[in-house]
């Protein structure tokens, strides 16, 4: 029999991340007894008008996928929109940010490869 992992998201606990969003940690190894651990899955919002700080992961890769709301991703200082179905792979050590629009919540999952961890993260100077 396959091991299988089901969760909701919208029925769990969101809080303040690091970054300044509102996230979810919907898939984590290290939080869950998971069968497969190469990754980490994330369901985060930011409020409208809302943005998060820079910062970086040092040896992660970041895969933002977009479920609804328009913003832009900062990569490296380079601007590019975001919008509902699009993905956006952030490589390793790459400085981010993400603006949200005045009108609706952005939402997103963030898939990290290897699993997201605190020490990884590294805040930068804003902007």
């Amino acid at each position: 029999m396959s091991e299988f992992v089901i969760r909701d998201a919208a029925s769990m606990d969101h809080y303040l991340a690091g970054d300044s969003c509102y996230l979810a940690e919907v898939l984590h190894p290290e939080r869950l007894s998971l069968p497969y651990g190469s990754f980490s899955l994330a369901h985060a919002l930011i409020a409208p008008g809302g943005s998060t700080s820079p910062h970086k992961l040092i040896k992660s890769a970041e895969i933002y996928y977009i479920i609804s709301g328009s913003g832009r991703i900062f990569l490296d200082g380079e601007p590019h929109e975001l919008r509902m179905d699009r993905a956006v792979m952030v490589p390793p050590s790459c400085v981010q940010h993400v603006e949200n629009g005045p009108d609706a919540p952005l939402v997103f999952l963030c898939l990290v490869t290897p699993p997201w961890r605190a020490e990884d993260e590294v805040l930068c100077q804003e902007l």
